[in-house]
């Protein structure tokens, strides 16, 4: 059976009825659409209703000669194989290419929702510092802090004066103050050893956060939250206070009253005052943040507080009270009074350091110059000048007359310096890290180095005319480094 107009075996065969002739369907279906049903062998009138299929067994078509030999069979599986393999590397190469596009819109979905959360904290903090200052009235009144605590945003008139009076003082006396005669000299330092250790502390949870030195006395706090009291000579323990829940972040001395002072990471500041053999809280001063340093005004009758909740607050001693608490434009990180009373040193999260007038509670000069948060500062005892280090490893000498950087400092990168303090004439500076280094105030020279400890040192202190020098260390070790 031959379709009259391919001349082949139609696969879907019809049969006219007018002229009988086969034809395959699709052709014949579209020559008539095409030639107005006219039959394309006799010519005569031919419709679609005039074909009848035709039933017939379907033939199967005989192999392709490539297909009847064994060398062109595998020629062909060849050639298959080839396409396949073409087909999974092409598929390969877009799974690629798609997991890149993928890990990259990946990151910049992370990097989005890090500024997002960035932004939002910022905004946060912006609200909360705005909110703070519209609380806080112009005149001596009484507000609500956020623990319920009442504190007067203004400082009382008497109080203005006592600091003014102590502060002309001062101010009058330092200037015809010789430094002493019993002053170490740079060459007996160079020569300072190990000459006692203390060790205090859990060592379950080990660590000396913070230390401070009056005589022959060393009060330390640490990351267990106890204060201890204990004397250098004897390493007996005078005191031991839980004082807080948290790590103890600073610790002081009153210079010329039975009192200690104490600040933590548990969001308070607490002043002790001793009871038999032991001290009993005297007064509590929360925050809404981790309580970072202390400090004690000049006239000994008030010290403030400096919190990572971007305030510092100002308390009376005497009445156990809060007088003041003040906003800063970020998280405190330490504080200190000018030795004058009148001005306070404050470091901030930020960088800067900024010198607040305390009886205005105004910012009235700012140091900027560091790369990272500022870790401590210190003032020397003339009154001149600040001595400031922050987590850039970097010690910076601000001169507060000029307002200028004097000198600056580049410590080793992993030295991760931890606190600075001046001796009491100003004649030399001790800044911790992992070791400690005595530098000459005014000009940052270096003197000398002290190791000993086996983990980093978190503060130094001078003793009385730099005659020995305390350190507290992560280790739980308290080193004297002096002459016996």
């Amino acid at each position: 059976m031959i379709c009259a107009i391919s001349g082949t075996q139609p696969d879907e065969p019809v049969v006219s009825k007018v002229s009988g002739h086969v034809f395959e369907k699709r052709l014949i279906t579209k020559y008539l659409e095409t030639h107005n049903n006219t039959c394309p062998v006799t010519n005569q009138t031919l419709t679609i209703d005039d074909l009848i299929e035709v039933k017939v067994n379907r033939t199967v078509p005989p192999r392709p000669a490539t297909a009847t030999s064994i060398p062109a069979m595998l020629m062909m599986f060849q050639n298959e194989w080839d396409a396949v393999m073409f087909e999974t590397y092409s598929l390969k190469q877009q799974l690629e290419n798609v997991r890149q596009e993928l890990a990259h819109s990946l990151y910049q979905h992370d990097a989005a929702c890090r500024v997002i959360a960035r932004l939002i904290k910022e905004r946060d903090e912006a609200k909360r510092i705005v909110e703070n200052l519209k609380a806080v009235p112009s005149g001596p009144q009484t507000v609500p802090t956020g623990e319920g605590m009442e504190v007067e945003s203004g400082l009382p008139e008497s109080v203005k004066s006592a600091m003014i009076a102590t502060s002309k003082e001062l101010s009058k006396d330092r200037k015809s103050r010789q430094p002493s005669a019993e002053l170490a000299t740079a060459d007996a330092i160079k020569s300072y050893n190990v000459i006692n250790t203390v060790k205090c502390h859990s060592p379950s949870n080990p660590g000396i956060q913070c230390i401070d030195v009056k005589n022959k006395q060393i009060l330390t706090g640490g990351t267990d939250g106890v204060v201890i009291l204990c004397n250098s000579d004897t390493k007996k323990f005078a005191a031991e206070v839980k004082a807080h829940s948290k790590k103890v972040t600073d610790v002081m001395f009153h210079p010329t009253s039975d009192l200690l002072f104490s600040c933590s990471s548990d969001k308070t500041a607490k002043m002790w005052h001793a009871e038999g053999n032991t001290y009993k809280s005297a007064f509590t001063a929360t925050h809404n943040g981790e309580v970072v340093s202390c400090s004690l005004q000049p006239t000994g009758s008030y010290w403030v507080t400096g919190s990572a909740d971007s305030t510092w607050a100002f308390h009376d001693i005497e009445n156990a009270t809060t007088l003041a608490s003040v906003p800063c434009d970020a998280a405190v990180t330490t504080l200190e009074f000018h030795p004058d009373g009148l001005l306070m040193g404050v470091g901030d999260e930020h960088s800067v350091v900024k010198m607040w007038e305390v009886n205005s509670q105004k910012s009235v000069a700012v140091f900027e110059g560091h790369k990272g948060k500022i870790v401590d500062i210190a003032f020397s005892e003339n009154g001149y000048y600040v001595c400031s280090v922050a987590e850039d490893n970097r010690v910076k000498l601000w001169d507060l007359r000029k307002l200028k950087d004097l000198h600056t400092i580049e410590l080793p990168d992993n030295f991760k310096a931890t606190s600075l303090q001046f001796d009491y004439s100003g004649t030399y500076l001790a800044v911790s890290g992992e070791h400690v280094r005595v530098f000459m105030g005014k000009t940052l020279h270096h003197v000398a180095s002290f190791e000993g400890h086996s983990k980093p040192i978190s503060e130094v202190k001078w003793g009385v005319d730099a005659k020995f020098l305390a350190c507290a260390g992560m280790d739980n070790l308290v080193k004297i480094f002096g002459h016996k």
